[in-house]
């Protein structure tokens, strides 16, 4: 699973790009009635940044200097061009588009469940998290009971007050617990020799435990997991879900490489962020010229938003690549 590197990276961007096309559908109407399919796919995004997380990569002053410096620019530059877009999209005509504009960029500076920008400033703090966790704290044991008390921390916070704090840094403990999943699952792949060699046996094992824990959770409760808003659901049962789903979309990726996959999975970053708040803005103006609505024609609704979103950010995609704008992508 991890002997060649060029073969993983392949595996892990057929992996994002399925989640990048799972979240794209889950902010559609569709997604919106059948989200309980839609519960994995921002942890696997946790999981596979935890994955590819390297703790000899960078010294602490290179960590600071180079890596979270080059996350922030990417997060501003994302933030300023995804209200910018929005507000033209939306409030074009509006007279006040300069109030809304500077509204907007106050949340993406204080930001608190703006928009997709929300998972960006998540991931930034778990990375910062785990990284100071893997630098002074040396013990596996040790480390591995201070990111569940993290975790158990933020469970406990969200049930009981379910009042997002300023940058969602009550949504860390869960973060960091997936990223450290992801950590697990790399340093100790080689050991896993079992599942690699027997990865049809692992793909029916995740498919049962994914039937049984989707079963028992419409019998028990309708309240599936959602990071964004902190719904856990019944948490053991969301664990085996999510898992579970990581599980069959990693396996999947590994036996059927894509290439339209592999490209939106390594250029993730443009379609998690713009998708939602300016394309289906967009289409949906759109839309009402069209006279498509999602009451009549629910399944092309989806279809349109979804299907020129990635038609309309690919070719974006495309032109930022053959500027120096990709540097503030991290490219």
């Amino acid at each position: 699973m991890c002997e060649n590197v060029q073969n993983r990276d392949v595996w892990i961007d057929n992996a994002k790009g399925i989640g990048i096309l799972f979240i794209m559908i889950s902010h559609t109407p569709f997604g919106a009635k059948y989200y309980s399919f839609f519960s994995f796919q921002v942890p696997l995004f946790f999981v596979l940044s935890g994955y590819l997380f390297n703790e000899y990569k960078y010294s602490m002053k290179q960590f600071w200097k180079i890596k979270i410096r080059k996350m922030l620019i990417t997060y501003f530059f994302l933030g300023c061009t995804l209200v910018i877009g929005l507000e033209i999209v939306t409030n074009l005509n509006n007279s006040n588009i300069i109030d809304y504009i500077i509204m907007d960029l106050k949340s993406v500076i204080f930001q608190c469940r703006f928009s997709t920008l929300w998972f960006f400033s998540v991931l930034i703090e778990a990375e910062i998290i785990f990284y100071m966790l893997c630098k002074l704290i040396t013990r596996e044991r040790t480390r591995s009971l201070v990111v569940l008390t993290i975790f158990v921390i933020s469970i406990i916070y969200n049930v009981l007050y379910k009042k997002p704090l300023p940058w969602n840094i009550d949504l860390c403990g869960m973060a960091v617990f997936f990223y450290w999943c992801g950590y697990l699952i790399r340093k100790y792949a080689n050991e896993m020799l079992i599942i690699r060699k027997n990865q049809f046996i692992a793909f029916l094992s995740a498919i049962f435990i994914f039937s049984i824990s989707y079963i028992a959770y419409w019998k028990i409760s309708d309240n599936f997991f959602n990071m964004y808003s902190s719904e856990y659901g019944v948490l053991p049962l969301a664990m085996m879900l999510i898992f579970s789903q990581i599980a069959i979309v990693c396996i999947v990726s590994i036996w059927f490489p894509c290439k339209f996959f592999s490209y939106i999975g390594r250029n993730s970053i443009v379609f998690f962020a713009w998708h939602q708040a300016i394309t289906y803005n967009l289409f949906m103006e759109c839309m009402e010229q069209w006279n498509v609505t999602r009451e009549h024609d629910f399944y092309l609704y989806c279809l349109i938003e979804v299907i020129g979103s990635i038609v309309i950010l690919t070719i974006v995609n495309e032109i930022i690549l053959r500027t120096p704008i990709k540097k503030l992508i991290g490219k």
